[in-house]
């Protein structure tokens, strides 16, 4: 009884302080002064404690707080911001990486595609799917929704949509060229040592638990490219080649193919190997995403599946300069920020979701076509 009512009072005594704590954070927000954002000094998220050097133009070397203040931001406009002011910083890393991809010209562009952050900042950060062999139907969206997410690769859409399609396909197959066998080099030794890790810590009992390769998913601050970059940079050159029709891209898309292929018929058939090992290694290092392989194929092609509405899903994107695209964090989970049109609207074309039997009928139908 005396055990009963103690843990009454405990929880009258919390619940009290809950009260009070809410009643003092309501009085100081109303009672604080308004914020004008071009004139407040922000801390810097955690993240952010030891920001990278901002970008300089030739013969420019600007100091990071004025820099901040000098850019100008074209993309925010600071009566939507203020809605969200703990987002000032996000509002700040925007306006940087909008400016970069202003400057940089279209073959930086395509050379920078491999430099992973886009991927993931600020747009899709989705996760692998469910542990299973074959891979499920809808394993894949993921990659794809990351690559629509990057605003380099909406810089390169309309760059390369504004160009001659024969000077396109030269780019982008000089580009699959030199990726491709460097993320081959690092798909090997990255699977080498998820191995070698296995031999050292074996998960006894647990087969499907714990296990798979550690992928970076920050830049190299010498730009060199990482698996994860390597990766997502032909996946989106796959996107870009098919939506552009570029049908001088045919052979390349096909090396790809014949890589993720391999891929695919190597871990499903390694029963000595962990069948979570595996099912990582192929699902979030490989190059076997068959929406963006069935994007890429058609699309050069230019074939009747291209032209057949019920197997696509059409994305409307931004330009890569508007305040916010619609994968932005911002955008998905704020609903007061809706994607920004104003600048022109680009639409891109991606497979709907299918499986193994599906996309092995679609190769051979392309086969056939030729």
């Amino acid at each position: 009884m005396n055990r009963s009512r103690l843990t009454l009072t405990t929880i009258c005594v919390v619940m009290a302080l809950l009260i009070i704590a809410g009643v003092f954070t309501h009085f100081t927000r109303e009672n604080a002064p308004d914020i004008v954002p071009s004139q407040q000094v922000y801390p810097i998220d955690a993240a952010e404690e030891s920001p990278a050097k901002p970008l300089q133009g030739p013969g420019e070397e600007k100091a990071l707080d004025t820099w901040g203040e000098e850019i100008v931001d074209s993309i925010v406009e600071d009566s939507k911001w203020k809605l969200i002011p703990a987002s000032v910083s996000m509002r700040k890393r925007l306006a940087q990486q909008v400016d970069m991809l202003t400057k940089e010209s279209l073959q930086e562009s395509l050379s920078m595609l491999s430099e992973i952050e886009m991927f993931y900042w600020p747009g899709e950060v989705e996760g692998p799917g469910e542990l299973s062999f074959p891979l499920m139907k809808e394993d894949g969206q993921c990659e794809a929704g990351r690559c629509l997410s990057n605003r380099r690769f909406l810089k390169l859409l309309r760059e390369l949509r504004s160009m001659p399609t024969s000077e396109a396909a030269r780019m982008i197959n000089a580009e699959i060229a030199e990726t491709l066998p460097v993320y081959q080099r690092m798909f090997e030794d990255t699977w080498r040592h998820v191995l070698t890790q296995r031999a050292k810590h074996p998960v006894e009992g647990l087969p499907d638990y714990g296990a798979g390769p550690s992928l970076q998913i920050s830049n190299n601050p010498d730009h060199s490219p990482t698996l994860s970059g390597a990766r997502h940079k032909i996946l989106s050159l796959l996107i870009l080649a098919g939506n552009l029709n570029l049908s001088g891209t045919e052979s390349e898309v096909r090396d790809v193919i014949a890589e993720a292929i391999k891929q695919r018929d190597r871990f499903y058939n390694m029963p000595e190997a962990l069948l979570a090992d595996r099912h990582s290694m192929l699902g979030t290092a490989g190059l076997y995403v068959r929406q963006v392989l069935a994007t890429g194929l058609l699309g050069v092609q230019n074939s009747k599946g291209w032209r057949n509405k019920d197997r696509w899903t059409t994305h409307e994107l931004t330009a890569y300069d508007a305040e916010f695209t619609p994968y932005d964090m911002m955008t998905r989970f704020s609903g007061p920020l809706p994607a920004d049109y104003s600048k022109g609207r680009q639409l891109v074309k991606v497979h709907l979701p299918l499986d193994d039997s599906e996309f092995d009928s679609l190769l051979q139908i392309s086969v056939n076509a030729d």
